[in-house]
């Protein structure tokens, strides 16, 4: 299932990890029992994400279509186990497609359009590179692609499951 995750205020960083994962995730610092209102709307694949005790218990009690998920360590490794280990995430694939800071979907862009936008040797060294329509940050594979598998394989396991 394609799931919609929504954040609340304190998970910014769970928020980049669950578009790292190949999820749409929006940062909603405002999310609270007074305030359910999500970009798009909700069905049955959105997923409330919190830290605040109260809202997961609200929503929990509503007819909520989709499901909430009370967030309950610090820790962003610990949290983005959780979720993978509650939804039954898969591994997603290495190749990341979206923004991290708005989650708009990446778009290639020719080598030529970001010369004066990437470090020389990043243009030196680097062949194809892709661009957010949203926000113009410029992504490339390099070593923090690397850091970020290394990182999916200390979550997931070589064996692309999680135990606990």
């Amino acid at each position: 299932m394609d799931f919609v995750f929504f954040s609340d205020a304190p998970l910014a960083r769970l928020t980049r990890w669950v578009r790292i994962l190949g999820y749409a995730c929006f940062h909603c610092p405002e999310l609270s029992i007074r305030h359910l209102v999500m970009p798009g709307g909700f069905d049955e694949r959105s997923v409330i994400l919190t830290r605040q005790i109260d809202l997961y218990r609200h929503v929990s009690q509503i007819d909520w279509p989709g499901q909430v998920i009370f967030i309950k360590d610090n820790d962003w490794r610990k949290q983005v186990r959780q979720i993978i280990h509650d939804l039954h995430l898969p591994r997603p694939s290495p190749e990341f497609k979206q923004c991290l800071l708005c989650g708009a979907e990446l778009e290639p862009i020719s080598r030529n359009a970001v010369s004066d936008r990437v470090p020389v040797f990043v243009y030196d060294t680097v062949d194809q590179f892709r661009m957010c329509p949203e926000c113009k940050r410029i992504y490339w594979s390099g070593t923090h692609s690397r850091r970020l598998v290394r990182h999916l394989d200390e979550l997931f396991g070589p064996d692309e499951t999680l135990d606990s």
